[in-house]
């Protein structure tokens, strides 16, 4: 029987409070006569802890999660190497690809680190991997579907993430400003629109065969050159 595994979390910031939360989740809920599923967890961060307590975490540890920002994950695992040494180091860097560690980026948005989802949203949120290794090996409690991404096609599939969910942020902060300020038209008066338009997109993505152009409205679809001019000007 393999040994179960303990993780050691590296980090203090909204990913790794969202990840304690779901492995928090998880333990409680998981039939504690499953070892299959057995799991331990420890947590370490600069702010409250020092190198020495750093050493005894990752002594006791089997698998290393390095949840703090890009360009820190590779100074941070060199520095301590050879503590580091016959452990699984994992992060969960979208962009970052390197040799040292095994990345799993969660396909989700972990905007507020104060309010955190249920269960079930934790639990389908799938992992997308670089390397080619078993899901399983990084996570073997985890029911969550992963993926193998090329490592080349890493920063394509990270600047899609971001243009997916903080571009369409930034268009919505911009609109409902601009609604309730420069427009008089209270903030409240856009959720149909906003509902609506959130369910195309889920229609699209839903359906494989559904063109864009059943769901684009306005000017665009219309070839309304003179309204389109407007708006650019």
């Amino acid at each position: 029987m393999g040994r179960v595994p303990h993780y050691l979390i590296i980090g203090s910031g909204r990913m790794s409070k969202h990840f304690i939360h779901y492995l928090t989740l998880l333990s409680s809920s998981r039939n504690k006569d499953d070892l299959k599923n057995d799991f331990y967890f420890s947590t370490w961060s600069r702010s409250n802890s020092n190198n020495s307590n750093l050493n005894s975490n990752i002594a006791k540890s089997s698998h290393i999660l390095f949840l703090i920002s890009d360009d820190a994950i590779e100074p941070f695992i060199i520095k301590h190497k050879q503590a580091l040494e016959n452990k699984i180091c994992i992060h969960f860097s979208g962009a970052l690809y390197t040799e040292y560690a095994y990345g799993a980026h969660p396909l989700n948005t972990f905007a507020n680190s104060n309010k955190f989802y249920d269960l079930d949203t934790y639990k389908i949120t799938p992992f997308v991997l670089d390397k080619d290794i078993s899901f399983k090996t990084l996570f073997p409690m985890l029911p969550n579907y992963s993926f193998i991404l090329d490592k080349t096609n890493k920063s394509q599939y990270h600047a899609l993430c971001v243009m997916a969910n903080n571009f369409t942020m930034m268009l919505w902060d911009k609109v409902l400003k601009d609604f309730a300020t420069q427009l008089n038209i209270p903030k409240k008066h856009l959720i149909p629109i906003l509902k609506q338009t959130f369910n195309n997109i889920n229609a699209l993505a839903s359906l494989d065969n559904l063109d864009n152009k059943y769901l684009l409205t306005g000017p665009i679809i219309r070839k309304d050159l003179n309204t389109i001019n407007k708006h650019i000007d």
